[in-house]
């Protein structure tokens, strides 16, 4: 016969998981995978409270025949801005909501003409330790149990456990989804990428074709003295001094001569301009990844040309760096300062990512008059795992500008 306490401990542990897991999760999480069509602009709305933290983590996974780049704006109902990104292929954000009310989260496509953009993005508003905060302290399983009980059941250990599974299994599936993203992002450049290759592939192939056979026609009629061209340049009317001569000339120079040297002028002509429009297009992609300038443009809008091409904006007006070795090893170091009305605020990335923490990462952040905001950060001592490309970016409510640094060192060993 079963022994009744550990049936009772059985019974409990089974009241206490069914508890655990049918308890709400408060925590809004969201993943979407939309498509955004060329010219238009997506946007969602979600309600925040006062206290909870705002996640945003998006990636463009397919992007037509185009790049893989989308503008993202994360803004209030009245229209003030928080984040805005330009022509970028994945970023994340996070914001602490410091009141109450609803933001607006847009992606938008504007300046594509032809290609659609898919782009998958997690929206995670949450408050701080909220996924630890369970309500047990309202559930009272333990009533009426003698200590020998509550010992052998270790419900706290239990109720720890399952804490940590729960978490990690939250963490695999989000970084399952973020796998899936950067998977179908990958695939989707191969597939364009050997679509162009075998177009451009058929194309070489015709004008060989066509070259080819066009020297077969050349050269045989070097040897045919009875071919059409041939005729036609020898039987031309004897009507004046000047035709003879354009006859005898006719004759000293073969048709098919002139025929071949005025076909390799237009394939070299073709050939030029090809390359000059790809040089021209690369121009244009390097001038649209540039940066370090303020987000503006003409808008249709009368008040949105206002508000976007504000002279308030945020400007960076000083960016440097220092990258040097001491006795005590590597220091890097990089200063910003920044002015606007409102004073901007400066934020950190290293290789598009937010820093948010980092062992030997030290800022420093003075407020300088009204406008004016300067920021310093050191990583002291560096690693080889600290190379990379460093951005400060100053933000307030009308625009955002961007320096960006590369730093690099090897290290040497005796």
């Amino acid at each position: 016969m079963e022994n009744p306490r550990r049936t009772t401990t059985k019974f409990f542990a089974a009241v206490v998981l069914i508890v655990h897991f049918a308890l709400p999760v408060s925590a809004l999480q969201k993943e979407l995978t939309i498509n955004v069509e060329a010219g238009q602009q997506d946007c969602f709305f979600e309600q925040a409270k006062a206290g909870q933290t705002i996640d945003i983590e998006y990636q463009v996974i397919d992007g037509g025949h185009g790049d893989l780049d989308i503008s993202f704006e994360l803004a209030e109902v009245t229209g003030r801005t928080i984040f805005a990104d330009y022509k970028k292929s994945d970023n994340i954000h996070r914001y602490p909501v410091p009141y109450d009310g609803e933001f607006k989260f847009c992606f938008n496509n504007d300046f594509s003409r032809h290609n659609s953009k898919t782009v998958f993005f997690e929206l995670i508003i949450e408050r701080e330790g909220e996924q630890e905060d369970t309500a047990w302290s309202d559930v009272d399983l333990l009533e009426g149990l003698t200590p020998e009980e509550f010992y052998e059941m270790k419900v706290q250990d239990m109720e720890d456990a399952i804490k940590r599974v729960r978490n990690n299994l939250t963490k695999a599936r989000q970084l399952q989804d973020m796998l899936r993203s950067h998977e179908a992002r990958d695939r989707n450049i191969a597939e364009e990428n050997y679509f162009k290759v075998n177009v451009w592939s058929f194309f070489q192939i015709l004008v060989m074709i066509a070259v080819g056979v066009l020297q077969v026609f050349m050269v045989k009629s070097l040897f045919d003295t009875d071919s059409r061209a041939y005729k036609l340049l020898t039987n031309l009317p004897d009507s004046s001094p000047v035709m003879n001569r354009k006859r005898s000339l006719a004759s000293a120079v073969p048709l098919h001569v002139c025929v071949l040297i005025v076909v390799m002028l237009l394939i070299s002509s073709a050939i030029d301009d090809v390359a000059a429009r790809r040089g021209r297009a690369r121009g244009r992609t390097k001038s649209r990844m540039q940066i370090g300038l303020p987000i503006t443009g003409k808008y249709r809008d009368p008040e949105s040309d206002q508000y976007y091409n504000n002279n308030n904006g945020a400007k960076i007006t000083l960016a440097s760096h220092f990258d040097y070795e001491y006795v005590l090893g590597h220091k890097i170091a990089f200063l910003c300062v920044a002015r606007g009305t409102p004073r901007p605020t400066i934020t950190w990335f290293k290789d598009g990512v937010e820093i948010f923490s980092h062992l030997y990462l030290h800022v420093h952040e003075w407020n300088i008059g009204k406008d004016k905001v300067k920021s310093k950060i050191e990583i002291d001592p560096a690693t080889q795992m600290d190379a990379g490309v460093y951005e400060c970016t100053a933000d307030n409510m009308y625009s955002i500008d961007r320096r960006s640094f590369k730093t690099d060192f090897s290290i040497a060993f005796d």
